[in-house]
């Protein structure tokens, strides 16, 4: 585990716990508040984001000509998406993911990608369980594909291709359980479930000089997020939102969310 991570995040996360229960705004205030403001249904946002995100994995399978490869290591993402969010009614929304993610992974042989194709979507479940306050549950799956050219330490008297191509495809499940106050400043939290099942294709793998997959998994799966949502104009048709993520995924992001319906 990296210190610095820990150091890094672990303050975004104060931060952000400091925010939830300073200006949450759940209560009849913020219910007055979101009733001002609040969008009409059906409607439809555009939410450009980017982030950080650093979890830890790993990886086993079976080499060429018998016997096991296992590794871990850290995994460091920057995702720049695009959501296109619908919502039919104010139970529930609809979403697709679109952009790009590059991906660092210094532990698999200095692994450093340019940003890969990413796509996915989700949906969002949200139920008022007070005045000023939701409860919801949000699914989402994410993809994305990424390629490098690594030099990787070979022995038994072959040698390896000066750099060979390696291709790392992920795929990401989250579910979250968590409440948001329905405030003209709005913050959210709560739980957040994960898992990553990829693979690793290596062109030329060490002394085999053969192609070879591994399967990647994440190391643990259950964290925590927080998060807080600021109105821009005084319609609240744009907003700033920064969140972050602890313990299954160490992550912050921001961006803005445009009402376009």
């Amino acid at each position: 585990m990296r210190v610095a991570r820990w150091v890094w995040v672990g303050r975004c996360g104060l931060l952000g716990f400091v925010l939830l229960l300073g200006i949450g705004g759940i209560g009849p205030f913020g219910e007055r508040a979101w009733g001002q403001f609040q969008p009409k249904e059906p409607h439809l946002s555009l939410t450009v984001d980017i982030g950080f995100s650093s979890r830890n994995i790993e990886e086993s399978g079976q080499v060429p000509g018998g016997g096991s490869f296992s590794a871990s290591g850290t995994a460091d993402s920057v995702p720049l998406l695009a959501t296109l969010a619908y919502t039919p009614i104010p139970q529930l929304t609809l979403y697709a993911v679109g952009g790009g993610t590059s991906l660092q992974i210094n532990d698999f042989d200095g692994y450093s990608s340019n940003l890969g194709g990413t796509y996915g979507g989700g949906l969002t479940l949200s139920y008022n369980v007070m005045p000023g306050a939701a409860m919801f549950l949000d699914g989402r799956y994410l993809r994305y594909v990424t390629d490098d050219t690594v030099v990787m330490q070979c022995g038994g008297g072959v040698l390896c291709p000066s750099g060979t191509g390696e291709t790392i495809t992920w795929n990401e499940y989250r579910a979250r359980l968590g409440v948001k106050s329905r405030s003209f400043v709005s913050t959210y939290g709560g739980i957040q479930v994960s898992f990553v099942r990829g693979d690793d294709h290596i062109n030329h793998f060490q002394n085999t000089g053969s192609p070879v997959t591994f399967s990647i998994k994440e190391q643990d799966e259950v964290g925590v997020f927080g998060g807080v949502s600021i109105p821009l104009d005084p319609l609240r048709r744009i907003r700033f939102f920064t969140e972050f993520n602890l313990f299954d995924e160490y992550a912050i992001r921001g961006g803005l969310t445009f009402a376009l319906l």
